[in-house]
């Protein structure tokens, strides 16, 4: 089984203060969390070495140097960040895939349907990754985690997708229904969020410095083919993000 765990950047609710929202994650074979999990444990060791306890690694709480990561001073944190970020990239496809879909601003219409849009896009794209590996002799479902501070929105828009599916299809690879756990209690769900993260920075601050890191990450349809996990839902129809330029190349280019 493939656990995809899920978190957010940027507010779908609000856009006074930035032009994008993410829901960014990644799906870990239920095998090999714990190899990832050491992986991360190995970094903290590095950076805050006779530290036993967990520290929390929230993207933006290391990037402006929050509670103990004060102590690392600017340059050691984006050092710290991209740790993280090279030990993600790391990891082997399939045993680790990431996912992330990015909304801009020009293509929302109705605000209330933002959360539904990204969400309904990045469950799709999952589910035809499961697709895929039942194609390629691996069968295996998918089971979604998501943190919990999100349960209450997140519930009702997956049972609608279980009742009726999305716009795309069933989502009949996916079983059962999301669960949720806290961020501070699972390494995966950091790893979600230093995904969701990598995108927000890229699409919103042009830079990718982190997503450069993990970009071969992100599922694709062959070991050279297009990046199918990262999506940028905009109406500029020229945009040559490393979402959009390959879809242009194509003609496949569409706001959804």
């Amino acid at each position: 089984m493939y656990v995809l765990y899920l978190d957010e950047s940027g507010k779908d609710d609000s856009w006074t203060e930035h032009n994008n929202f993410v829901i960014g994650g990644v799906a870990v074979h239920e095998g090999q969390v714990a190899g990832l999990v050491a992986a991360l444990d190995s970094v903290q060791q590095e950076f805050f070495p006779g530290v036993d306890a967990p520290l929390h690694f929230h993207a933006v709480d290391i990037f402006k140097g929050k509670d103990k990561f004060r102590e690392l001073g600017p340059e050691r944190q984006t050092e710290l960040l991209k740790r993280l970020y090279t030990r993600i990239g790391e990891q082997p496809f399939p045993n680790l895939t990431a996912f992330a879909t990015t909304i801009d601003i020009s293509a929302v219409n109705q605000s209330t349907q933002v959360l539904k849009v990204v969400f309904e896009d990045v469950i799709t794209r999952f589910n035809t990754f499961m697709a895929r590996q039942h194609e390629r002799g691996h069968p295996t479902k998918g089971l979604v985690i998501i943190d919990q501070a999100h349960k209450d929105k997140y519930k009702a828009m997956f049972r609608e997708f279980r009742v009726g599916g999305t716009r795309f299809g069933s989502v009949n690879n996916v079983v059962d229904i999301p669960y949720f756990a806290g961020r501070k209690d699972t390494r995966m769900l950091q790893v979600a969020d230093l995904i969701a993260y990598a995108a927000f920075q890229y699409f919103e601050h042009q830079d990718a410095t982190f997503i450069d890191l993990i970009k071969e990450k992100f599922n694709k349809r062959s070991a050279y083919g297009p990046l199918d996990g990262f999506k940028h839902i905009t109406n500029d129809s020229g945009c040559k993000c490393y979402a959009c330029n390959w879809r242009q190349e194509r003609n496949t280019f569409r706001q959804y």
